[in-house]
């Protein structure tokens, strides 16, 4: 359903193609995934949905696997490039992304995020 754009609610590109990316890159059943650390980040991410997106429900569950797969297994930055203006920087041979909109605090959730803040 996700595939053919027939979901029952609206589902943005950025978290479809990520989900979709999930279906095809399912970690292994060993990965070292913190699961503690994934249980906070998905309650955050509820009691934010709730605050700010609290007439669609249905959206919540799609945009807190996305964040998940991002954070966790695929290792990259939870918004889309357009939506904070990241960059990505090779520093050597390792690839490095910075976010201009990076918080630090403990009730954000860019401490799940792989980007840096700009001046890092």
């Amino acid at each position: 359903m996700l595939r053919r754009n027939q979901f029952p609610f609206f589902v943005s590109a950025f978290n479809k193609d990520t989900l979709l990316r999930l279906r095809e890159e399912i970690p292994e059943p060993d990965a070292d995934i913190p699961e503690d650390e994934v249980s906070r980040m998905r309650e955050q991410l509820k009691a934010f949905l709730v605050k700010y997106m609290p007439d669609h429900p249905d959206a919540h569950l799609p945009i807190i696997l996305s964040c998940l797969a991002l954070a966790f297994i695929f290792s990259e930055p939870l918004h889309a490039a357009y939506q904070t203006r990241w960059i990505r920087r090779c520093l050597g041979d390792k690839e490095v992304y910075c976010c201009p909109a990076r918080e630090e605090g403990a009730d954000s959730l860019c401490r799940y995020c792989i980007c840096r803040g700009i001046s890092e």
